[in-house]
C-alpha cells in the first residue's frame, strides 16, 4: 500500500531576479517499508522535493499539486496542524549537513531530548532515557553522549542527527544527501547504518543523493530527477540493468568501475 503520494508538485523560487522553476510535474508514491532513492546532479531538485514534503520551504517559495500521507492533504495543513501530528512524529528529516544542523552551544544528548520534548507528552527523564538508548544505537556510547558537537567527528556528528531525526519514532525517514563532506570509509559505515535502522525498525526511506553508486543495496526503487523533473522512474534492479534514459546511462557512466581501473592502470605501466 501507497502511503506517501506525490501528484503533479511544481515548485518555484520568486526572486528579484525573477522566478526559478525548481520542480516540474513530480509524482511519486511509496510504501510503507520501502526505500526510494532520488538521483541527480546538484540543482537538479532534490533537496526541494524533501523540503516540500516537510513543509520546510522558505518563503519565497511557491508550491501547487498534491502531497498525501496516509490520505492527508500535507500541502493543504496548517504549519502548526503538521508541526504537531507529522513534523517529527511521522516524518523526520535527516538533513544535509550535520555540524549546520546541531547547535553549538548545546550537548548531543540535550538536544536529541529537547526534540522529544517538543514533539511529544514525555517527561525529562523519559526523554533523556531515550536519547540515551538512541545514541547508543546508533553507535555513540554513554561517554560521548555529554559532547559537544565540535567534540565529534564528520562521521559521529552524521551519526547523532540520525539519532535526533529517530527520535519521535517516525514512519518515514528522508536522508537529504547524508553523506555530503565525509570521506568513502564513513560514508560506508554511515550508509550501512541507515540500511540497517530501515530495516530493523521498519521505516520507510526516501534517500536523497547525487551518487549512484550508494543507493544500489538500500533502496527498494530509484528516481531520477533532471533540472526538476523526473526522467526516470524504476525498480531498483531493472534500473543498474537496463536503464532507459540517457541522463540515467550517463550517471551509471560516471561510476568508476575496479576493473576498469586495474585495465587502465596495467595500460599505463606497459608504456
Amino acid at each position: 500500500m501507497r502511503f506517501l503520494e506525490v501528484s503533479s508538485l511544481n515548485v518555484q523560487y520568486v526572486s528579484r531576479a525573477g522566478v526559478t522553476h525548481a520542480l516540474e510535474d513530480v509524482d511519486l508514491a511509496l510504501g510503507r517499508g520501502c526505500s526510494l532513492a532520488v538521483v541527480g546532479e546538484s540543482g537538479c531538485g532534490k533537496s526541494t522535493l524533501a523540503y516540500a514534503i516537510l513543509k520546510l520551504l522558505p518563503s519565497n517559495a511557491t508550491v501547487t499539486g498534491s502531497v498525501t500521507y496516509d490520505g492527508a492533504d500535507i500541502l493543504g495543513m496548517s504549519e502548526e496542524s503538521f508541526r504537531t501530528e507529522f513534523r517529527w512524529r511521522r516524518i523526520a528529516l535527516v538533513p544535509q549537513g550535520a555540524f549546520n544542523a546541531l547547535t553549538p552551544v548545546h550537548r548531543i544528548r540535550h538536544q536529541i531530548v529537547e526534540t522529544i520534548l517538543a514533539h511529544e507528552q514525555a517527561d525529562k527523564k523519559e526523554a533523556e532515557a531515550r536519547a540515551g538508548t538512541l545514541l547508543k544505537m546508533v553507535g555513540i556510547e554513554a561517554p560521548r553522549h555529554e559532547a559537544y558537537p565540535h567534540e565529534f567527528s564528520g562521521g559521529m556528528r552524521q551519526r547523532a542527527v540520525i539519532a535526533a531525526a529517530l527520535a519521535c519514532n517516525p514512519e518515514l525517514l528522508v536522508a537529504d544527501e547524508p553523506t555530503t563532506a565525509l570521506d568513502v570509509i564513513v560514508q560506508a559505515q554511515v550508509l550501512a547504518l541507515l540500511k540497517d535502522l530501515y530495516k530493523r525498525l521498519g521505516l520507510s526511506l526516501i534517500l536523497i543523493t547525487h551518487d549512484l553508486s550508494i543507493v544500489s543495496e538500500i533502496c527498494d526503487e530509484i528516481m531520477i530527477l533532471y533540472a526538476g523533473r523526473v526522467v526516470e522512474y524504476a525498480d531498483s534492479r531493472e534500473f543498474f540493468k537496463r536503464p532507459r534514459h540517457p541522463y540515467s546511462r550517463r550517471l551509471l557512466e560516471s561510476i568508476p568501475l575496479l576493473e576498469e581501473n586495474r585495465k587502465s592502470r596495467r595500460t599505463r605501466s606497459r608504456r
